[in-house]
């Protein structure tokens, strides 16, 4: 993971010195990365997306997310993944 995140982070360096870096390249979305988190059963990436996504997003978007994937059909893992911390 942390591997990943230095490659991209040299990308992303890469392209700002080139001045192709524009704002589209930049989205995050943390429904999306989440969810991978879950299928994958990480539950250290979905604790910290979801520390990421309150910083960003607010407490009432990762609150509605929390409960959705509480809702789902992974929420026996998601509930133990959670409460492990």
């Amino acid at each position: 993971m942390v591997r990943r995140m230095r490659v991209r982070l040299e990308e992303a360096k890469l392209a700002f010195a080139d001045e192709t870096l524009d704002d589209e390249s930049c989205g995050w979305f943390p429904a999306e990365a989440i969810s991978e988190a879950v299928q994958a059963r990480n539950g250290v990436a979905l604790r910290w997306l979801l520390k990421m996504a309150r910083k960003e997003y607010g407490d009432p978007f990762t609150e509605r997310l929390r409960q959705t994937l509480l809702n789902s059909e992974h929420a026996n893992w998601v509930s133990t993944a959670l409460e492990e911390h």
